[in-house]
Formats: C-alpha cells, structure tokens, sequence
C-alpha cells in the first residue's frame, strides 16, 4: 500500500488534485489506524530518510527537498480529511 502510494504520488507530482480524493480516503481511513497528527511529521522524516539511503548517491539535496515538499502536501490535506472524519465521529 505505501509503495502504491508513493508511485500514484511520483505519477501526479505535475497535477496533485487529480489525486486530493484519494489523499482525503487515506486521511480518514488512518483515524481508523491510531495515526495522530503528531505522527506526521515522524513519518515524513523517516520516509524521506529510507528514500535517500535506498537512492544512495544517486540522492540529490534537490531530491530530498521535493519530496519533502510533496509530503507536506500529502500530509496537510491527509490531516484535514483526519479531522474532518474525527469530528462526524462525535
């Protein structure tokens, strides 16, 4: 599931609404999973850090900067559909 994630994230990196529905389904779905939104910002880090040391030299400080910006992205409207479905929870 996170490898199909990251390779739908790769393909819509030049049209990222095309893929806002998807990341608002995974946002709801993860307060199912116990994901709080402290946990983000751990797992963007540790994501980005496993992509780098499985690029080895072929990552790039560039490399690193993008997908840390896409995964803000990712992560931002993941937490607000979060929020969203813990508040029509109550």
């Amino acid at each position: 599931m996170l490898l199909a994630s990251l390779v739908l994230l790769r393909k819509s990196l030049r049209n990222l609404d095309a893929i806002v529905p998807t990341l608002r389904r995974m946002g709801a779905c993860h307060v199912g999973y116990g994901a709080r939104p402290e946990h983000y910002p751990l797992v963007g880090t540790t994501l980005i850090a496993s992509l780098a040391a499985v690029a080895g030299d072929d990552c790039k400080p560039e490399f690193e900067r993008a997908w840390a910006a896409a995964f803000e992205l990712v992560a931002s409207v993941m937490l607000e559909a979060a929020q969203e479905a813990e508040l029509a929870a109550v």
